[in-house]
């Protein structure tokens, strides 16, 4: 069996954007695991507010949400002038070659089909997220909103 290369995300931050709080949950606790600290938002609005006070430098969207979908939030957040360059994970269930073009156009680095383990997760990111020196290791700014529980969750992304 070959041997698994441990993870590493110590201090990043990672903006989980999901409808599906349970499936954001897992998600975050399992980053979280490997040393991320994680916000969750369940909507596009939350997600803006979350961009603007906790400064993540991943944001992983799921693209079919309600209202705001993920390809519309990636355009918003590729449109404003960020702090520090963001990092953009699309995330779905739909075929990938169905979702691939679209979430190119909308801006996203990198497309990844749910539920996906942290290992798969990780290896997506560019080396530069995944060193061993990563991260700035600043907690959230006071004046952020309060993070969300967790529920007990795997290391895998489930939808």
């Amino acid at each position: 069996m070959p041997r698994m290369t441990p993870v590493t995300l110590l201090g990043r931050r990672i903006l989980i954007v999901d409808d599906h709080e349970d499936t954001a949950a897992g998600m975050a606790r399992a980053l979280a695991d490997h040393g991320a600290v994680t916000r969750i938002a369940v909507d596009g609005v939350e997600a803006v507010q979350w961009i603007h006070s906790f400064a993540p430098e991943i944001v992983v969207i799921d693209i079919v949400m309600p209202g705001v979908d993920g390809f519309e939030l990636a355009r918003q957040l590729r449109s404003e002038k960020a702090a520090r360059p963001l990092f953009l994970v699309a995330m779905t269930s739909w075929p990938l070659d169905d979702a691939a073009a679209r979430s190119a156009a909308a801006g996203f680095d990198v497309l990844l089909r749910k539920p996906l383990l942290v290992d798969t997760f990780v290896s997506a990111l560019p080396v530069r997220l995944r060193s061993a020196d990563a991260g700035d290791g600043q907690a959230a700014p006071a004046d952020a909103p309060p993070k969300t529980e967790l529920s007990e969750g795997s290391s895998a992304f489930a939808s």
